[in-house]
Parts: structure tokens; C-alpha cells; sequence
């Protein structure tokens, strides 16, 4: 018989109806999903050319409007730039991989050692304010 791990009927030839249920409402659901998935999408080409105007606040006027496609990108010359920007930046950067990594390298190299030179300068610092006070 068909159980959740098998959604095909078994194969030792004893049918019954539970076997052909299942497996008939599993392709049903397949069928309804991919009826949705098209529905879908004629709703999204239906909307071509339409536009939507929204205003806030903080952002101002926006409109949107819906194109099939799109061949002229404004995008495309500010990617550029922004292209351009990282073979400059890498080669300033010298020894480093990235912009993260030369970042880091100003951190402390050795945490202990520096934590504990940390610790003695605010001992002294505290010893020196308690006989000021």
C-alpha cells in the first residue's frame, strides 16, 4: 500500500483503493501548482506598462512601472563605476586580500600581551588617582 515515505502504489500486486487515492491527489496537487504558477504569470504580464505611484514621508515620490524587458539600464554605467572603484582600491592595497583585511590589520596583533600591558597601566592609573583623592 502507498504511505508517506512511498507515494506509488506497491509493487506486490495487492492494489487497493488507499494505493490509487494518494498517488491520484499528489498528482492533482502537482496539476493545481503548476495552474497557479501560469495564473501567475499572465497576472504579471497583464500588468505591462502599469504604473504605481506611492509617497512617504522619508522617501518622497515614488512611481513604479512594469516593463517586459529592458534594454537601456541606468544601472549599468553606475555599476561601472563602482567596478572601477574596486581595481582601484586593490591596488592600494598592497600586500592585503581585501579592504576587510587591511581593516584588521590594525587591531591588535596579540591580545593577551596587550590586555594584560592594558591591566598594569590601569592599575597604575588607579593607584595614582587614590592618592590624588
Amino acid at each position: 500500500a502507498a504511505d508517506e515515505t512511498n507515494p506509488a502504489p506497491n509493487n506486490n500486486l495487492c492494489f487497493t483503493t488507499k494505493d490509487f487515492v494518494k498517488y491520484q491527489s499528489e498528482m492533482n496537487e502537482a496539476t493545481r501548482q503548476m495552474n497557479k504558477n501560469q495564473v501567475t504569470w499572465n497576472d504579471i504580464q497583464e500588468l505591462e506598462g502599469h504604473e504605481i505611484t506611492v509617497e512617504s514621508a522619508r522617501d518622497g515620490k515614488i512611481t513604479w512601472k512594469v516593463f517586459s524587458s529592458v534594454s537601456d539600464d541606468e544601472m549599468t554605467s553606475i555599476i561601472e563605476k563602482e567596478k572601477m572603484f574596486e581595481v582601484e582600491t586593490s591596488c592600494l592595497l598592497g600586500e592585503f586580500e581585501s579592504i576587510e583585511a587591511a581593516f584588521w590589520s590594525f587591531g591588535p596583533k596579540h591580545i593577551d600581551k596587550e590586555i594584560e600591558d592594558l591591566n598594569i597601566i590601569i592599575s597604575k592609573e588607579n593607584i595614582e588617582r587614590k592618592r590624588q583623592f
